[in-house]
């Protein structure tokens, strides 16, 4: 395991509800465990529903921040796993559907803008805009 400036303690021997209690009382030893436990889980679950890397990487980091911020909650998770697919499961509809209001907004923009004859400095701006537009959504 890479070096992380967390000392690991040896969690495996705890049962997943004394690591979920751990996590709970804020001990970020037991949640880093949780995370590099479930974490491919969690990727490949996100990959599957969005055909993305890169959404699956945001949707990963954004299940496990969830968890961290209501940690507290965790005492009272019996089945951790459907718990842990239900967040990444909603989290994913939302990047999803992010994406396609973005999707829909930029068809629109587009549709709205008048053909011209434009000349090779207006076709430079356009692409820049455009390249600049597909960033901003890509980092969403």
């Amino acid at each position: 395991m890479p070096e992380t400036g967390i000392n690991v303690i040896d969690l495996p021997t705890y049962t997943e509800n004394e690591i979920l209690e751990r996590v709970a009382a804020g001990d970020e030893r037991a949640f880093r465990h949780l995370f590099d436990h479930y974490q491919p889980r969690i990727y490949s679950f996100a990959r599957y529903l969005t055909r993305s890397e890169a959404l699956s990487e945001d949707i990963v980091q954004e299940v496990f921040m969830k968890i961290w911020i209501a940690r507290e909650e965790l005492r009272g998770v019996e089945y951790f796993n459907a718990y842990l697919r239900t967040i990444a499961r909603n989290v994913a509809a939302n990047y999803l559907k992010r994406v396609a209001h973005e999707r829909v907004i930029t068809r629109k923009i587009l549709a709205a803008t008048p053909p011209s004859t434009s000349t090779t400095e207006e076709e430079v701006l356009a692409n820049d805009f455009q390249r600049v537009l597909d960033e901003a959504i890509a980092s969403l």
